[in-house]
């Protein structure tokens, strides 16, 4: 039985980089000249391949190179003996492409295991990919195999890939048997792949029923469409404290709650939009700058953060905003006036314009602390 896994065509890492399009990894230049970091002509990248069950060992990621024994058993058409790893040429309609595959034996690949890792380099979460791989068959020996396809995002826990359920080969061999190749495919789901996270697709084999030699199969061409939703969030964009707002913070009517001040220590920064939908923060109280302390921010008492920086400060109907008197931190030039007179603000104000920011559930909850405290 031979197992043909996906090579990949350029000898780097398998990334899924755009959500919706395919990523096709195909065997096209491998020869069966095993596995290595920096593949040579012929080999398959070990960044992307990992091989289990073979009597020679077990290989690794990145590890090698595996050039020679059961991980190099060279190209052929098939009907080989030999336990091990092959580059089988199998049929593509009028043409041929070219298959990882392994023949089983009683001490190779029984069971085995061939892992295919990916890179989410979308940039985005992934919340699903859609899969789909050409199985090749050479039913040439009495016994059955078995042949599953499995997921992980972390290399250790393994799922079944959507629909794709085990395959058995057949017990009885073929007659005069040539190659079958039939596509299959399935939905990895509920999915949270974080841009850089990887994906692991295993197939695995071992024996079924049957005795006397194993037969022959493979995988030439395997393709993973990324699905997502919203952009991985940039962990550059947080910096010195400072929080970056998307929308505009709006008062509320009064609602029986005692006024509170939410202070914040740190520089609200204004960042490029990343295409995140604007949202808006509701307040509940004042929004009061005060000094920086030249200390982390903290969670004593009130949320403390210094200046308001670029952002227009308005209120409600019928209220002025306080005015602090003072300058943003290190901006450089002094905050924006609304325009309206010093006075008492007895209910919310408003931080209208657009400060940016990637991450208003953060504040959110800072301001839901400090209101919970200022109310206890």
């Amino acid at each position: 039985m031979v197992l043909a896994l996906v090579p990949e065509t350029a000898f780097a890492q398998v990334d899924m980089s755009t959500l919706g399009q395919a990523e096709v990894v195909d065997f096209k230049g491998f020869t069966g000249a095993g596995f290595s970091a920096t593949p040579a002509a012929g080999q398959l990248n070990s960044n992307n391949w990992r091989i289990t069950g073979l009597s020679d060992g077990d290989t690794t990621f990145g590890g090698g190179p595996y050039d020679s024994g059961d991980y190099a058993k060279g190209a052929s058409t098939g009907n080989v003996s030999g336990g091990g790893v092959y580059a089988f040429q199998v049929p593509n309609g009028a043409s041929t492409s070219v298959a990882l595959g392994v023949q089983p034996t009683g001490s190779d690949f029984t069971p085995g295991t061939a892992t295919l890792r990916a890179r989410n380099a979308t940039g985005a979460l992934v919340t699903s990919v859609a899969f789909t791989m050409r199985f090749c068959l050479l039913n040439n020996g009495p016994r059955s195999s078995s042949l599953a396809v499995e997921y992980s995002t972390d290399d250790k826990t393994y799922q079944q890939v959507g629909n794709i359920v085990p395959l058995m080969t057949p017990e009885a061999a073929t007659p005069n048997a040539t190659w079958i190749c039939n596509q299959t495919a399935g939905t990895i789901s509920g999915l949270a792949l974080a841009s850089s996270g990887l994906l692991y697709i295993r197939l695995s084999s071992d024996d079924a029923s049957g005795s006397g030699s194993r037969d022959e199969f493979g995988v030439d061409w395997i393709s993973l469409t990324p699905q997502g939703g919203a952009a991985s969030p940039d962990a550059g964009v947080l910096s010195d404290h400072g929080v970056g707002l998307d929308g505009n913070v709006i008062p509320v009517p009064e609602a029986g709650v005692p006024d509170a001040n939410v202070s914040l220590d740190g520089n609200v920064i204004p960042v490029p939009d990343a295409g995140v939908p604007d949202a808006n923060v509701s307040l509940d109280g004042n929004v009061v700058p005060v000094p920086d302390t030249g200390g982390w921010d903290t969670l004593i008492g009130d949320v403390v953060m210094p200046d308001l920086y670029e952002a227009d400060i308005t209120t409600d109907s019928g209220t002025t905003p306080k005015d602090s008197g003072s300058t943003p931190k290190d901006s450089g030039t002094p905050r924006k006036d609304s325009g309206t007179s010093g006075g008492d603000d007895d209910g919310g104000c408003s931080v209208s314009g657009h400060t940016t920011a990637p991450n208003l559930a953060w504040l959110s909850l800072l301001l839901l602390v400090a209101l919970r405290r200022r109310h206890s």
